[in-house]
């Protein structure tokens, strides 16, 4: 059980949520507070996302980075973020690395398919360039730890959410 006080900021101005062509996203969250019970003690979280997306005619660039870490006072739980699967280092199963401390930095190139089928917004073909990792403490930080992840993809917008068929490779992934 945790009590906590949480502050949160959001700025929106991406044109779409999906496959968006401009603007940027970006997203803090604070939490601080005590955590009750077989893991108690006191703990805080710093949680940062942001993406940047331009694009030139039919062709996009999107940069997008999180950094999330968390610190906890006395008994020390299990790791808090996890990184792997599609965009948060592909080619790594879902969840395959965790920690306390996570950073992920991902380009992404897409280009908008010029034929556009009925129930969707467009079809995209694209691929991403993904750098990141996850620690369980702050000393065992260290950017030349950074495992690599990529992905090519053809992606659709449609009405029920994204619809991707995607091949992902990390050289130490599984």
């Amino acid at each position: 059980v945790e009590s906590a006080l949480r502050a949160r900021a959001v700025v929106d101005q991406l044109d779409y949520a999906v496959f968006p062509q401009s603007g940027y996203r970006g997203q803090l969250e604070l939490w601080g507070g005590q955590r009750h019970g077989q893991l108690s003690g006191r703990f805080w979280r710093l949680e940062t996302e942001g993406t940047v997306v331009r694009s030139w005619g039919a062709q996009t660039l999107a940069l997008h980075a999180l950094l999330n870490t968390a610190e906890v006072r006395g008994h020390l739980g299990t790791d808090r973020y996890s990184l792997g699967g599609f965009h948060r280092l592909s080619g790594y199963q879902s969840g395959q690395l965790s920690g306390n401390h996570a950073l992920l930095l991902r380009l992404a190139w897409y280009r908008r398919l010029s034929q556009t089928p009925s129930l969707t917004r467009g079809f995209f073909v694209g691929g991403t360039v993904e750098a990141g990792n996850t620690w369980t403490t702050r000393e065992q930080i260290a950017l030349g730890q950074l495992r690599a992840g990529y992905s090519l993809f053809l992606g659709a917008d449609t009405a029920i959410g994204p619809l991707y068929l995607a091949f992902t490779y990390a050289p130490q992934g599984a």
